[in-house]
C-alpha cells in the first residue's frame, strides 16, 4: 500500500512539469511501496536520517520495527520505528545523489528534523577508530564554509554515569573521494584545516539550510588516519565505484590473485561493523531524545518547490 500511493502522490503534485531528476528519482525509488486507500499522514516521519552507505546503518534497522524498503535510481528509501518514534533513512549512494534524496525525503516524508549520519575518516593521528562527532565547522572540496548548527536539536550531552555515549567536536570536509592513506590525509588537514572527512555532509547540511529543515550531523570514525587498505583491495574499490557488478568483480580477481586478501576484507568489514554498532547506539538515544522534545513541523514554505530547468 505505501508504494502504489507515493508514486500517485508525487504524480499529483508534480505531474508533467516535472523534469527534474530529483523528483523523477523519487517517483521511481518509491514505485510499487505501497497499495491504494493509504492515510497520507501515515508517512509523516519525525525524523530524517541520511546515509552515503548501507554498511553505515545496517545495526540501526537491526533495532527498528516495521521495517520496510524500496530503492531506484541509484537511491535507497527505508521507513521504520522505534518504539514510538517514525524514521525515514535516504541512503544516497553516491555523492551526486545526496542533494536529490534529501529533497525527496523532505518532500514524501515531511520529517520534523534531519540527521546527516554515517563514517567519516580521521585527518589526524589522535582521532581513534569509534569516536563519534558532531562537527564544529563544515568545510566544502573548494574550501567554502558554513556553520554546522543551523539551529540544531541539542544532541545527548557529554558522558554522564545514565549515558556512555559521548561525542566531540571538530571541523569535517566533504570530498568526493576520500584519502586512502596517512599522506593524503595529512594533505588533506592541511589544506582545508578539518580533522575528519566524509562524502556526504556539505551537500546534506546545504539542502537542509535552504529548505529550512533542522539538521544534526552525527559522525563515526570509521578508519583512522594511519589506516592504509592493501594496495589491491584500494583499487577494486576504486575499480568498481558506482557499479555492484564491477565491484564484485574487481574484488573476485583481487582475491583471486592473492588470496590473503580475502582475510584483508574480512577484517575491514568487521571494522565497519563496530563501527556501525557505536554509530547505532548513539542513533537510537538522539531519536529518543527528539522524541521527548518538541520541535516545530518543517512549515509548508520551507517544503522543496517544484523544480524549474535550473535545478536539474
Amino acid at each position: 500500500m505505501f508504494r502504489s500511493f507515493l508514486l500517485n502522490w508525487l504524480s499529483s503534485q508534480y505531474g508533467r512539469e516535472v523534469q527534474s531528476q530529483i523528483y523523477e528519482a523519487a517517483a521511481e525509488a518509491l514505485r510499487g511501496a505501497a497499495g491504494e486507500g493509504e492515510d497520507p499522514s501515515s508517512l509523516r516521519a519525525d525524523v530524517g536520517l541520511v546515509f552515503a552507505r548501507g554498511a553505515e546503518y545496517g545495526s540501526l534497522l537491526d533495532r527498528l520495527e516495521d521495517v520496510e524498503t524500496t530503492k531506484g535510481n541509484g537511491l535507497k528509501f527505508t521507513r521504520g520505528r522505534h518504539q514510538k518514534t517514525r524514521l525515514a533513512i535516504i541512503e544516497a549512494g553516491r555523492p551526486d545523489a545526496v542533494r536529490e534524496g534529501i529533497l525527496a525525503l523532505l518532500q514524501v516524508f515531511r520529517p520534523r528534523r534531519v540527521v546527516a549520519a554515517g563514517f567519516a575518516t580521521a585527518l589526524s593521528p589522535e582521532i581513534k577508530r569509534g569516536a563519534l562527532y558532531i562537527p564544529s565547522r563544515l568545510v566544502s572540496p573548494d574550501g567554502e564554509e558554513i556553520d554546522a548548527a543551523l539551529g540544531a536539536p541539542a544532541p545527548p550531552g557529554r558522558e554522564t554515569p545514565q549515558d556512555p555515549v559521548r561525542f566531540e567536536t571538530a571541523p569535517i570536509v566533504t570530498v568526493e573521494s576520500l584519502p586512502a592513506g596517512p599522506n593524503e590525509r595529512a594533505e588533506l588537514a592541511r589544506k582545508t584545516g578539518a580533522a575528519l572527512a566524509d562524502t556526504l555532509t556539505w551537500q546534506a547540511v546545504s539542502v537542509c539550510r535552504e529548505e529550512s529543515a533542522p539538521c544534526l550531523v552525527v559522525k563515526a570514525v570509521a578508519a583512522e588516519y594511519g589506516d592504509s587498505p592493501p594496495t589491491d583491495l584500494h583499487r577494486a574499490a576504486e575499480i568498481g565505484r558506482g557499479s555492484a557488478a564491477r565491484k564484485f568483480g574487481a574484488l573476485f580477481g583481487a582475491i583471486t590473485n592473492r588470496p590473503s586478501s580475502l582475510l584483508d576484507l574480512y577484517k575491514v568489514k568487521e571494522r565497519e561493523l563496530e563501527t556501525a554498532e557505536t554509530l547505532a547506539d548513539a542513533l537510537v538515544r538522539i531519536v529518543a531524545a527528539s522524541a521527548e522534545t518538541s520541535a516545530p513541523e518543517i512549515p509548508d514554505s520551507a517544503a522543496p518547490k517544484t523544480p524549474n530547468a535550473s535545478q536539474s
